[in-house]
């Protein structure tokens, strides 16, 4: 009998902790410190750390024909400040389109080889691994539009951020974020997004430059097995005292 209630109790004791696991939110504000970003074009020369990001399809300076714009952006400290994760609940990349030429529908995809802001060109990190992700941004002047007064737009990144912290057979290289749009041959289009450098070092417009927010679930501390043992019998001790009563 007090076997019996013992590994009741005991039963009743891990399932209470097992109960006990939390998440807790990562919020990563971009910044001229702890990111980097850049603008590459098929037909021009690449835009080095720019204060907005261009995704488009135009013409190109100098060039005839249309030009892609696909922006680079890599929160650099990403790993570091996930030290230990290999997998988060989700991972939400949130970025501040204040202007669209037409209704697009915006991509995300990750970037497969590495580069700098300064050295990083169309031929060498144009190609990037697609997930998917894409949501389309409806055509506004300066700031939000009817739908989206704010501007402020959000794509789920959480299969990439875990590719970067424990993809398997091996975690993949944080070499960060590609945002581009669907080139169409001789369409113009352009969209604007806030980058990781504008307003750099203004708190006012952290909400405005790129935003990684991550969910990661926490296990509640695993108990030592002497103390899961001394909570059995007790608890059993007690339920058999109440039995005997």
């Amino acid at each position: 009998m007090k076997i019996r209630f013992s590994m009741i109790s005991l039963f009743a004791v891990l399932v209470v902790f097992a109960q006990n696991a939390y998440s807790t939110n990562v919020t990563i504000y971009s910044n001229s410190s702890n990111s980097s970003v850049t603008t590459i074009r098929s037909k021009d020369a690449t835009m080095a750390n720019p204060t907005t990001m261009w995704i488009a399809n135009r013409a190109g300076s100098g060039t005839t024909g249309t030009a892609e714009y696909r922006s680079l952006l890599r929160f650099n400290t990403l790993l570091t400040e996930m030290s230990g994760v290999t997998h988060v609940e989700s991972a939400v990349l949130r970025l501040y389109c204040y202007w669209s030429a037409y209704t697009e529908d915006i991509r995300i995809g990750r970037v497969i080889n590495a580069w700098t802001p300064t050295g990083a060109t169309w031929s060498a990190n144009s190609a990037y691994a697609d997930y998917g992700i894409s949501q389309s941004i409806p055509a506004h002047n300066y700031g939000g539009s009817s739908t989206n007064p704010l501007g402020l737009y959000e794509f789920d990144v959480t299969a990439i951020v875990n590719d970067w912290l424990g993809g398997t057979p091996q975690p993949a290289a944080n070499n960060g974020f590609i945002i581009l749009t669907d080139y169409i041959s001789g369409v113009e289009n352009a969209n604007d997004f806030y980058s990781p450098l504008y307003q750099t070092g203004n708190a006012a417009y952290n909400e405005y430059r790129p935003t990684l927010i991550i969910q990661e679930s926490l296990a509640a501390p695993v108990p030592e097995p002497l103390t899961i043992l001394l909570l059995g019998i007790a608890s059993g001790a007690g339920i058999l005292r109440k039995r005997i009563r």
